[in-house]
């Protein structure tokens, strides 16, 4: 009698232990046997009621053996609820790592993406500044200087600073790359805190009123850029004008 009911007991607590044990292990947990994913539902309610381990628990998935759909999906939940908590400092260098490593274009595309909104949201202003300036006789067959004055708070291994002239185009790039696209384009290093000034001579071959853009990007690493823009209003004549930046 006492055998029967010792091996009841072992049958019983052998079934019982399975039926805990299968199933119940969510993303995060330590279960000793592979997690099950999250469906696409249970993303959309995590979004929505964001448990406090929600970071445990997203990356594990973007980690894990899942779809790649499944794991791009749950970049944008943990980015969409690190921006709404303010806790995006934490998942940035997991974002980073992963836009550097991960083999799927969906999941690295996301990744990326991930990081660009959280640079784009953050505050505490822009690393970089531009400014223009116009050296010269503004008359048509004169030869003027475009100065770009580009400064960073931190070194930038690649600025590019580009001018984008518009119709009517009454300017000949002198100097620089002998194609003439290369002729309105630069690029420079900039160091912390320093102001490198970036010179375009170009000779005014027409009169009118015309408009010159100017760009500069900043690539501070493979993640995180900056975007300068301004333009120059020129009034060109035969026997003179003028020229200034626009605000």
């Amino acid at each position: 009698m006492g055998l029967t009911m010792q091996r009841v007991f072992h049958v019983t607590f052998l079934v019982s232990f399975v039926f805990m044990g299968a199933g119940t292990c969510t993303p995060g947990d330590d279960c000793g046997h592979p997690p099950r994913p999250p469906t696409i539902e249970q993303l959309e309610d995590m979004q929505k009621n964001p448990p406090k381990d929600y970071r445990a628990r997203l990356l594990d998935v973007i980690n894990g053996d899942f779809d790649p759909y499944l794991r791009e999906r749950a970049v944008f939940t943990l980015v969409d609820i690190a921006l709404r908590q303010g806790e995006t400092d934490g998942i940035v260098p997991a974002l980073e790592s992963l836009g550097v490593s991960e083999g799927d274009d969906g999941v690295r595309t996301a990744a990326y993406a991930g990081v660009d909104a959280i640079f784009k949201t953050r505050p505490g202003g822009r690393k970089g500044s531009m400014e223009l300036a116009v050296l010269g006789d503004v008359r048509t067959g004169e030869v003027v200087s475009v100065i770009v004055r580009v400064s960073s708070a931190v070194y930038v291994k690649e600025a590019r600073v580009s001018l984008r002239p518009s119709p009517p185009l009454l300017f000949e790039a002198l100097g620089g790359p002998e194609n003439e696209p290369g002729k309105f384009y630069r690029t420079v290093s900039l160091f912390p805190n320093s102001v490198r000034e970036v010179r375009f001579d170009l000779r005014l071959t027409g009169k009118g009123r015309t408009m010159l853009g100017a760009d500069v990007v900043l690539d501070f690493n493979r993640f995180e850029y900056e975007r300068h823009a301004g333009k120059i209003f020129f009034n060109v004549g035969d026997n003179g004008g003028d020229a200034f930046v626009l605000p």
